[in-house]
């Protein structure tokens, strides 16, 4: 009776499009990673689901001894720079610099559309102000900066800059190529560049972009089943 039920529940979630995680995972009960979660609930900030929050906690983890600042390319309200400053430790003298045109996405490109012709988004989606990514900063104001303005339009403020972590989540083609031809030369070994869209069947361009650009290049690119995808700097 108990597998009946486990089989239907599994059903009814999968056609809700929820996700259900196998009892047996330790990352759901990660403390430090359930902290920064709560903190992001009592906010109220939303976004990206939590499997994907956790694959940037754990970067920002991992990124603690590698030289250089983060770089996230599509910021939205917060929730994603959120986590990967709760990875990096509040302590850090590191800062996330955040570029978003917080107007919502760009028209989707040739490179976005299905063999139909259609695409999911239009331009103006997902639109976050500026003043309400700030507001859910709060905490981590001291370690972010925010660069309003489509890509690449401002990258040059940071040319002299190094990474630590890039975090790429931009659903387009062209800002996603944009974003990994300013940032790849400027990470640092073993930098961590993650592109939140690659697996999404709505973000078609996202994942031409990454093969394209990864083609002829030494790093393998990763694909993770939460629809990221990681590549490490060599």
């Amino acid at each position: 009776m108990k597998r009946k039920i486990a089989k239907l529940s599994r059903r009814l979630i999968e056609r809700a499009g929820l996700r259900l995680y196998a009892a047996t995972s330790t990352w759901p009960d990660d403390a430090g990673f359930n902290e920064a979660r709560r903190r992001a609930r009592r906010r109220n900030v939303r976004g990206i689901p939590d499997d994907r929050c956790f694959t940037l906690y754990r970067a920002g983890q991992a990124a603690r001894t590698i030289p250089g600042d983060i770089i996230e390319m599509g910021s939205r309200a917060g929730k994603s720079s959120r986590f990967l400053l709760a990875g990096v430790g509040i302590e850090s003298d590191k800062m996330l610099h955040a570029f978003d045109s917080f107007e919502g996405l760009s028209a989707p490109g040739p490179q976005d559309r299905d063999a139909s012709g259609a695409s999911v988004w239009k331009a103006g989606d997902l639109a976050v102000s500026e003043s309400q990514f700030l507001v859910n900063m709060q905490m981590y104001e001291h370690m972010v900066r925010a660069y309003k303005g489509w890509i690449p339009d401002r990258f040059d403020e940071l040319k002299d800059k190094t990474f630590c972590v890039a975090h790429i989540d931009l659903d387009h083609y062209q800002p996603t190529l944009d974003s990994l031809a300013f940032a790849y030369d400027r990470m640092s070994p073993g930098g961590i560049i993650i592109c939140d869209d690659y697996g999404s069947r709505s973000c078609l361009g996202a994942r031409k972009a990454m093969d394209e650009f990864f083609a002829d290049l030494p790093e393998s690119l990763l694909e993770l089943p939460t629809s990221q995808a990681i590549v490490v700097k060599r």
